[in-house]
């Protein structure tokens, strides 16, 4: 929630950045993010990697900009 919303603010971006008379766009950022729990101290880093690699993986398949927690925990 707060980290997609914070995402999605909108901004504004100048078409050059040496031009003080140029026209800006208002630009809109999406995220998809993948999340995972672990209690086993010992798992290697990148099997969390991939854990939350596969959640982020199914937020983009449910239509982005969601999150998506791994349920399963080791």
């Amino acid at each position: 929630g707060k980290i997609l919303n914070a995402l999605s603010m909108p901004y504004v971006l100048s078409t050059s950045p040496n031009d003080a008379g140029t026209p800006l766009i208002e630009h809109h950022c999406t995220a998809s993010m993948g999340v995972t729990l672990f209690k086993e101290q010992n798992l290697p880093l990148e099997d969390v990697v991939k854990k939350a690699d596969a959640a982020m993986y199914q937020a983009k398949a449910a239509g982005r900009n969601h999150i998506q927690f791994d349920p399963a925990l080791d």
